[in-house]
């Protein structure tokens, strides 16, 4: 998960721009609850990150696409919350491939074998 934590600190930075991701109230999205029957949060998210709460980062990663799967099926195509969202999505999945290359190249076999130090 730790490879996680930048990947999310990025997003929640690039959210700050974008408000259209609180917390959804049922009172200002008439429907949503029935519409979304799994809710989730940046919120909730950011909180179970800061709890330890997911055991794997495919974990997180279910999480962070059900906010975007929410969105786009309570919203219309062409509502702003969902072109907002499509553009945080692109800018997070930019950083996370970033990021895990970046991972996946430090746990290669290739960086960890040990030179051959033995006489020729």
């Amino acid at each position: 998960v730790c490879v996680c934590v930048p990947v999310f600190r990025l997003t929640l930075c690039c959210l700050v721009v974008f408000l259209h991701f609180p917390l959804v109230n049922p009172k200002t999205a008439p429907g949503y609850l029935d519409v979304v029957k799994n809710p989730m949060d940046f919120g909730t998210i950011k909180r179970k990150l800061e709890q330890y709460k997911y055991a794997t980062h495919t974990e997180w990663l279910s999480d962070m696409y059900l906010v975007r799967s929410n969105c786009h099926l309570y919203n219309s195509p062409e509502h702003m919350a969902v072109k907002d969202c499509e553009e945080v999505f692109g800018f997070f999945e930019d950083e996370f491939d970033k990021l895990r290359i970046m991972w996946e190249s430090a746990r290669s076999p290739a960086k960890r074998a040990r030179p051959d130090t033995s006489p020729s």
